[in-house]
């Protein structure tokens, strides 16, 4: 009730705006917010996604309410990452969570990436070419961030045959005791061990290591430090 009129209306003020698509009293009628102080009443939800209009519990431009950790762009919640910890192709779901991406000039960010030709679920963090790239990171890819840092080119690897994780597991010398390519490049559970069929990967002798971890590759510039591009079919790193 509107006392000046006796008139019945839907809001006095934001606090009986109790969803958080309609948060904001604006002429006496819950509405989509348009800052903070819209959704201060919304307990969890006290962050504005002025794009949405909707109460949502962070946006990575307000990640500070997560404590230390990220904010998922994707789904405007906080993780349980910690900012700047997450190193090149690890898997990450903000840019914050990359190494570097707090200073005045972000060393990394976190990009979609690709598996023959197909969108992987999964985002991961690479350097910025602008900030140089190294090996085994010798192959440029153009992407925009998935927090929104407009499209730049970064140092990735060649996503049409190798996958971060394979490159992770060369880096970590991983073996592959049955001799099936399958068993590099996967996701691995806390002991190492692989929780799904890997891909992008390759089981080969390496060096004087039979049974070792490797990937596809097309000059040495995608193979880590001390290893090259091996003449083979296909040509792998070793």
């Amino acid at each position: 009730m509107r006392p000046e009129d006796n008139t019945c209306v839907e809001c006095l003020d934001n606090v009986q705006c109790g969803e958080s698509t309609a948060s904001w009293c604006d002429d006496n009628t819950c509405a989509p917010c348009q800052t903070n102080d819209d959704c201060a009443h919304l307990a969890g939800t006290t962050v504005c996604n002025v794009d949405a209009g909707q109460c949502v519990q962070c946006t990575p431009a307000d990640e500070g309410v997560c404590g230390g950790t990220s904010c998922n762009p994707a789904t405007n919640t906080c993780t349980t990452t910690e900012l700047g910890t997450v190193d090149d192709c690890q898997p990450c779901q903000a840019d914050s969570e990359c190494i570097g991406n707090t200073e005045a000039e972000p060393l990394r960010r976190c990009v979609p990436m690709e598996f023959k030709g197909e969108v992987r679920e999964q985002a991961y963090c690479l350097k910025r070419q602008a900030t140089g790239c190294e090996r085994p990171y010798g192959v440029l890819i153009t992407t925009s961030s998935v927090s929104g840092a407009p499209e730049e080119a970064y140092c990735g690897i060649g996503q049409q045959n190798v996958t971060c994780e394979a490159v992770t597991d060369m880096l970590r010398a991983r073996s592959c005791p049955g001799g099936m390519d399958t068993e590099c490049g996967c996701p691995r559970d806390e002991d190492g061990n692989c929780t799904t069929q890997g891909e992008g990967g390759l089981c080969r002798t390496v060096g004087a290591f039979a049974n070792r971890c490797t990937y596809q590759c097309g000059t040495d510039d995608q193979c880590p430090d001390a290893t090259t591009c091996a003449n083979q079919d296909p040509d792998f790193c070793q």
